[in-house]
């Protein structure tokens, strides 16, 4: 069962952890179930990603975290006047919903 399958009903935020470990298998790369959180964003930031508050991976995942790190992944440009990572997005067509402030597994499927 997938680490987004896991989550119960698609209801619960996804921490961080979740987050990580959903993008590293979307991204096709094999971290095992043992990897820890210093694997985690050892990995994430192999690709570029460190969202600007740094990594806590046992905290929920929030619309900004998840933008940030959408943005420095897919290496898209903010441009000279906007360097909000939810406005690059939503000017590509890419909007993260929330819910009570926080992406959560089913938010998540509906971007990815």
């Amino acid at each position: 069962m997938s680490v987004v399958a896991s989550i119960a009903r698609g209801q619960t935020a996804m921490t961080q952890q979740q987050y990580l470990q959903s993008m590293a298998n979307i991204c096709g790369d094999s971290l095992p179930a043992s990897a820890t959180h210093a694997d985690l964003i050892a990995w994430a930031r192999s690709k570029g990603m460190n969202p600007a508050e740094g990594w806590n991976l046992r905290t929920n995942l929030t619309k900004e975290v998840m933008a940030q790190t959408l943005v420095q992944l897919l290496n898209l440009s903010p441009g000279k006047s906007d360097a909000d990572a939810v406005r690059v997005l939503e000017r590509a067509g890419v909007i993260i919903p929330t819910t009570d402030g926080n992406v959560t597994a089913q938010n998540f499927k509906r971007v990815i």
